[in-house]
């Protein structure tokens, strides 16, 4: 499939056109991948009007945001009520309450120099 990709022109002439670009990309750091919809900003089209997130994927986003380095950076909640894999190093800094099991899978290694609050019957699973 060919794309009319030209970054360049798109700020000179088309700067909706620039900014859904980079926000697609930006899709693709939160681990967010193509979509057929032709209005989702994760859409293949480079054609249109390009003008939203799913519901779905914002939940992608907000997970990738509380569960990989990034979120030192960027604070959305204090809150995760989801089991989080951890396979990489990470280190967690911002006080946390987890509601669902954290597992480190191999090669991956946490370290928490901050309050981690979990709830009865949740584990660290090494």
């Amino acid at each position: 499939m060919e794309h009319d990709w030209n970054p360049t022109q798109w700020i000179a002439n088309e700067p909706g056109k620039a900014a859904g670009g980079f926000l697609h990309e930006y899709g693709h750091y939160f681990n967010l991948g193509h979509q057929t919809c032709s209005l989702n900003l994760m859409g293949t089209s480079y054609s249109g009007a390009r003008t939203s997130f799913s519901g779905c994927q914002v939940r992608e986003m907000y997970e990738s945001l509380m569960t990989k380095n990034i979120r030192k950076y960027v604070i959305c909640e204090d809150v995760i009520d989801h089991n989080i894999d951890i396979v990489n190093d990470e280190t967690w800094s911002n006080n946390i309450k987890v509601f669902g099991d954290i597992h480190i899978k191999n090669g991956g290694k946490l370290t928490i120099t901050c309050e981690l609050h979990m709830q009865p019957n949740t584990r660290i699973i090494v």
